[in-house]
């Protein structure tokens, strides 16, 4: 897994504005944000059209938005929305899980991406709860996954050869309870890390980095949910 090389920038100027309020007064503007992340959305580039792979995932750490809207912009122009309202909160009045880190997975969305006509990706932030006068997306990194190694191994495997049915029905209920306890275990490790590497200045050291035992934990998540799926 590596990490990607990414531009934000604030979003195109929308062609139309919403009219006036039931009372005749134009609507509240939303809150400033220092972050080009925060209170409408952003625009997300690659700085390398090279890099692109066909499983990436968004990972960052929320503050207060309830959805996302995801769409992508292609090379030509034209754009495809990949996600109307992709959630992030449980409760949007709530703020038990406002500030979690969330990963998501750009070729897993109900409208996967397109890395061969990929510009950019419009990135939408939605909060309708009128408790909370801040929201963005913080941190934000992009990842390139490795490729899928179940679907490489069938690929490779000589045609006539056969795996045993009877053998990996077992293998599959007899590890999904391990596996499903790995990823919590993981998930949570690769949640400290992020969290300490947003809090701690790096330091010279002998030993892996944050971001490198990050990836590691992530890589570890990402195995053990396709483990699960197959």
């Amino acid at each position: 897994m590596a990490e990607l090389a990414i531009l934000i920038g604030r979003l195109p100027l929308q062609p139309s504005h919403p009219g006036p309020t039931a009372s005749g007064s134009p609507p509240k503007p939303l809150p400033p944000s220092a972050s080009a992340t925060g209170s409408g959305g952003f625009k997300l580039s690659l700085l390398s059209r090279n890099a692109q792979s066909p499983r990436c995932c968004l990972v960052f750490r929320n503050f207060y938005v309830a959805a996302l809207r995801l769409v992508q912009v292609n090379v030509d122009g034209s754009s495809v929305e990949l996600a109307s309202a992709f959630p992030l909160m449980q409760h949007v009045h709530c703020e038990d899980d406002a500030q979690n880190w969330q990963l998501v997975r750009l070729d897993q969305l109900p409208v996967g991406w397109d890395p061969s006509t990929f510009d950019s990706l419009c990135v939408y932030l939605s909060q309708p709860s009128p408790l909370w006068e801040t929201w963005e997306l913080r941190d934000v990194r992009l990842y390139a996954l490795p490729p899928d190694q179940q679907k490489l191994s069938a690929a490779q495997q000589p045609r006539g050869v056969k795996t045993d049915s009877n053998e990996a029905p077992t293998m599959r209920s007899s590890g999904g309870q391990s596996s499903f306890r790995l990823e919590k275990r993981a998930s949570g490790r690769l949640t400290q890390l992020l969290e300490r590497r947003s809090s701690l200045t790096p330091e010279p050291s002998m030993t892996p980095s944050v971001e490198e035992l990050a990836s590691r934990c992530l890589d570890l998540v990402l195995r053990l949910r396709a483990l699960q799926q197959h």
